[in-house]
């Protein structure tokens, strides 16, 4: 939350630009001189300060990770794109960025969806009103919301083009999708974890919704925010991995 110093309110704050994708969940335990990777995405304009977000990794390696602050070596940064891999730093040739990013995001959405199977591959947290969404509390509008406004925020605040209405259909015109969609076959569960911060040096207790469900309704309206959010992710803690999904039209 920060303070509105013109009229006293407190405002929600921006959502982060990047998600971090960390190792699987679990117990994980890395030796020493072994190599260990996690994947960053980046929104927007935040791609433009990659060269930072890479003196970050170096920086949190120094400082190392857990309790016990075990540094380790930022190796190599690579971009992945359907088509190649393109090497944007590498300590073993030099201790230079290469500035040669792209911007890459493509699918293709099918037409006339009236069912889908959602797979919630990390714990996914949905909030109402200070409390968490468990398992019978989960409904079609509550997801579908979450996915709607974690597009819209996203793209007000970081993205170099409006929302493109011809693909996202803005969602006060959704709100009669969303309410229609129905929920069924949901075999989920909560699932709790922990992490260290560093900043609060203590773990942090976290925990949501994994498994799958299945969504029937007139879904191609809402199609353009689900694929968008396989790549965003979804619900509280989204930035630290939680609230990946994948879709399944079969």
């Amino acid at each position: 939350m920060y303070q509105d110093t013109k009229n006293g309110s407190q405002l929600v704050s921006q959502p982060n630009p990047y998600v971090l994708e960390p190792l699987p969940i679990g117990r994980q335990i890395v030796k020493k001189d072994e190599v260990f990777s996690i994947n960053i995405i980046l929104f927007g304009k935040a791609i433009e300060q990659i060269s930072l977000v890479i003196l970050a990794l170096i920086r949190a390696g120094a400082k190392g990770f857990t309790s016990a602050y075990i540094p380790a070596k930022l190796c190599k940064i690579s971009q992945i794109t359907e088509e190649s891999e393109s090497t944007l730093y590498d300590i073993s040739i030099s201790h230079e960025f290469l500035d040669e990013w792209k911007t890459v995001y493509s699918c293709i959405i099918p037409d006339n969806v009236n069912e889908l199977k959602v797979t919630l591959l990390t714990p996914t947290r949905f909030v109402i009103k200070g409390s968490n969404i468990g398992q019978k509390e989960l409904t079609a509008e509550v997801f579908l919301q979450s996915a709607v406004r974690r597009v819209g925020k996203l793209f007000k605040n970081y993205a170099i083009k409006d929302l493109n209405e011809n693909i996202f259909i803005p969602e006060s015109e959704l709100q009669d999708v969303i309410k229609s969609i129905e929920i069924f076959d949901k075999n989920i569960r909560w699932y709790d974890w922990a992490r260290y911060s560093s900043r609060q040096n203590r773990n942090v207790q976290l925990g949501g919704l994994i498994g799958e469900f299945k969504l029937k309704g007139q879904l191609s309206k809402l199609l353009p925010y689900l694929h968008a959010c396989q790549i965003l992710h979804l619900g509280k803690s989204a930035v630290m991995g939680m609230g990946f999904f994948s879709i399944d039209y079969k």
